[in-house]
């Protein structure tokens, strides 16, 4: 530190001596801003992010047991901040040392860490470093960056500071360097009350220590005028004062007159005496009916209290009613505009599902006419096959047939083995279809128990976070009424303080007044006067309490009628919630109905609509078989024509292969019929199959559907689970509060109830 920058603090010292320092940055102990470690400080606290760095501390801590040290990283509010740690451990903190390569060229940013942060204001709190919040004439020195979130987390703090010794940069308030601009923190401190009054250099003619102080003539000024409204106050107490002892003294000379009298008001003592036992006893019996009536009207006020607070709960009640009677009408809407939705759908769905019946018909009316078609073909083939099995039997010279028939027997028996191994083909593969069918049949068997474990489980999860749900809105209704019953207790704490304190404030007055009717004791006619006035007075309070007492009745049978009005609006409102509720379950069993009819009707329009296609299919078959069937005759005819002009050849030949023929044809038919019927058994059993693996796909689906409701439900069962938890420790520490605010009000009824005793007693004597 250069010499000016040293006289200019010691000046400083001297016009403004530190009491205590506050040093935020102090890291190993070296620097310039430790020059006031020389000043022989009182009361210090040395501040740092890194615990490690203030170890040089320890033997001043030891030494002097008002120095304390903290390991913290400050911040202008709580939370979690990036600190980075530099080349330079000098310039450790919050603000990012690659902002400062204007500066320095060669720092750079070793490391990133997330910190916890905390205001300055709120250390100064805790109970270990509570001595500096109090402590007036302070020095705060800021000895990193960036001081401007540092000072905005010590704003509550900066009233008992004189000198602020900030490390900012000699720049322009930019988005980036304005944390640390001493333009921006001496527009933060201008406000309130410090001015800059030195800059000292430091190493780096861009960094420098900004010095504020205190604006010692604005809180000269301010001091003044706290001086004069406190002269202004004691003036007043002054005269306050010489009314009083005026008043004392017109009181003494009345009391010199009154001894002066006292011979001539001696004949009159026993009249006096009398007429005072009189009045007493006037008072007695007036007091004890006051009493009465302020009893009466601390019953008709308890009672007046004790309707008002059921009238409001009522009120509370039909308030919810109304909430209830609103959202349920939502409900009813909702359901009768689904049951709408659902209706329309149902009228859809019926159209679709008579189209598809009406398609369906079309289709089997056109299957019934191709299936005509087919048996006249067949019956016309049959015809034809007599006519060739005639014809075979007459041709006589048939070797050039016979050749051909040759050919057609070892064609048919090339067919009849092919027939023989697809029959074989088709056995294997139904075969394999019936155990594809079985594993099917037992994995959606299988299937179906899980969606039926899973259907359970969801129904009690629902049913489960049903009751979380109930329990849940039972806690809050009685937090809700635990809370108000808290602000009604508080407010009769308030009350009742109110009360204590001007019943203190009357027992004080009273006690005033018994020493001045004891110092006017021997003035019997006056006290005989005063008794007379309060006697009236008295009469009047009675009457007062008598009148007040009517009125409290009136309230109270206000209150009664509002109350029966409320109950009544209560029940009419529980009525019209019975009755939506009712509507709503009806809307519900409606909307259900017309779900399962939408249901079957989707599966009826699918039967429909798988049967049309089945038909289609029949439909497509029997078209190509008549097709076949067509040109089977057509050939049929062919051979007819070529056997008849052959007729007259190769009879006997003919005979034996016809014979041949005939065998190996029923062999043939046969064979063909097997085929058939394996291929009628694989197409069954494939669409058993098919529609098992279909069945499986969808029970998969089901499944997975109500898997993931499972877990949803779940999850809702955790967080209704954890909302429980806080509402029973939100109900806990309500209850906890009540009984606190219990035992506040049964004391502040013991201190009433010993102000009026101290109040009788004294009135007694």
């Amino acid at each position: 530190m250069n010499l000016i920058a040293k006289t200019t603090l010691e000046l400083l010292q001297s016009l403004l001596p530190p009491q205590t320092v506050i040093h935020v940055g102090a890291g190993k102990g070296f620097g310039e801003l430790h020059f006031w470690r020389n000043w022989h400080i009182p009361q210090a606290l040395l501040i740092d992010a890194d615990e490690t760095r203030l170890a040089w501390a320890q033997a001043l801590t030891e030494q002097n047991s008002q120095w304390k040290t903290a390991a913290r990283v400050l911040n202008e509010k709580d939370g979690e901040a990036i600190f980075y740690s530099a080349s330079n451990p000098d310039e450790d903190g919050l603000f990012d040392p690659n902002q400062l390569q204007p500066f320095w060229p060669n720092l750079r940013v070793n490391t990133e860490s997330t910190r916890q942060t905390g205001k300055l204001d709120e250390l100064l709190a805790e109970t270990e470093f509570a001595s500096f919040a109090k402590m007036p004439h302070q020095w705060l020195i800021i000895d990193c960056h960036p001081a401007k979130t540092i000072i905005a987390g010590s704003l509550g703090h900066l009233a008992n500071v004189d000198v602020l010794i900030v490390k900012c940069a000699l720049v322009d308030s930019t988005a980036n360097l304005s944390p640390i601009s001493r333009s921006t923190i001496q527009q933060l401190l201008a406000p309130l009350g410090f001015k800059l009054a030195v800059t000292l250099e430091s190493n780096n003619p861009k960094i420098a220590h900004a010095v504020f102080c205190i604006d010692t003539e604005a809180k000269q000024t301010q001091s003044f005028a706290q001086l004069e409204a406190r002269t202004h106050q004691i003036n007043q107490q002054q005269t306050e004062i010489a009314a009083i002892s005026a008043q004392l003294l017109a009181q003494t000379n009345q009391l010199t007159d009154s001894h002066n009298l006292a011979s001539r008001l001696a004949d009159e003592k026993d009249a006096l005496t009398q007429t005072i036992n009189d009045l007493q006893q006037q008072v007695s019996r007036v007091n004890k009916a006051l009493e009465e009536q302020t009893q009466l009207a601390i019953q008709r006020k308890t009672q007046i209290d004790q309707l008002s607070t059921e009238r409001d709960s009522t009120k509370q009640t039909a308030e919810q009613r109304q909430q209830t009677i609103e959202q349920l009408t939502k409900a009813r809407d909702e359901q009768k505009q689904l049951a709408e939705q659902r209706k329309t759908q149902i009228d859809q769905l019926s159209a679709e599902r008579d189209a598809a019946k009406q398609t369906a018909n079309q289709r089997q009316q056109t299957i019934e006419q191709l299936t005509k078609a087919r048996d006249e073909q067949k019956q016309l083939a049959e015809q034809r096959k007599t006519q060739i099995d005639q014809l075979s039997t007459e041709r006589d010279a048939a070797k050039q047939i016979a050749e051909q028939r040759q050919q057609t027997i070892e064609q048919l028996t090339k067919a009849r083995d092919e027939q023989k191994q697809l029959a074989e083909q088709r056995k294997t593969q139904i075969d394999q279809l019936n155990t594809e069918r079985d594993a099917a049949k037992q994995i959606a068997e299988q299937r179906q128990q899980t969606i039926e474990q899973l259907t359970k489980a969801r129904d009690e999860q629902k049913q489960l976070a049903e009751q979380r749900k109930t329990q849940i809105d039972q806690l809050n209704t009685e937090r809700d009424a635990a809370k108000q019953i808290a602000e009604q207790r508080q407010q009769t704490i308030e009350q009742l303080t109110k009360a204590r304190d001007e019943q203190k404030q009357l027992a004080e007055q009273r006690k005033t007044q018994i020493d001045q009717l004891s110092a006017e004791r021997d003035a019997a006619k006056q006290t005989a006067e005063q008794r007379q006035q309060t006697i009236e007075q008295l009469t009047k309070a009675r009457d007062e309490q008598k009148q007040l007492a009517e009125q409290r009745k009136t309230q109270i049978d206000q209150l009664s009628a509002e109350r029966d009005a409320a109950k009544q609006t209560a029940n009419q409102r529980q009525q019209t919630i019975e009755q939506l509720t009712k509507a709503r379950d009806e809307q519900k069993q409606l909307a259900e109905q017309r779900k399962s009819e939408i249901d079957q009707l989707i599966t009826d329009r699918d039967a429909a609509k798988q049967t049309a296609e089945q038909r289609q299919q029949t439909i497509e078959q029997l078209t190509k078989a008549r097709d076949e069937q067509k040109q089977l005759a057509e050939q049929r005819k062919s051979e007819i024509d070529q056997l008849i002009t052959d007729r007259d050849a190769a009879k006997q030949t003919a005979e034996q292969r016809q014979q041949t023929i005939e065998q190996l044809t029923k062999a043939r038919d046969e064979q063909k019929q097997l085929a058939e019927q394996r291929k009628t058994q694989i197409d069954q059993l494939s669409a058993e199959r098919d529609a098992a693996k279909q069945t499986a796909e969808q029970r998969q689906q089901t499944i997975e559907q109500l898997t993931k409701a499972r877990d949803e439900q779940t999850a809702l069962r955790i967080e209704k689970q954890k909302e429980l938890q806080e509402l029973t420790e939100n109900h806990q520490e309500t209850m906890r509060r009540q009984q606190l605010l219990q035992e506040e009000l049964i004391k502040a009824e013991g201190q009433i109830e010993l102000i009026k005793d101290l109040l009788l007693r004294e009135s007694d004597s």
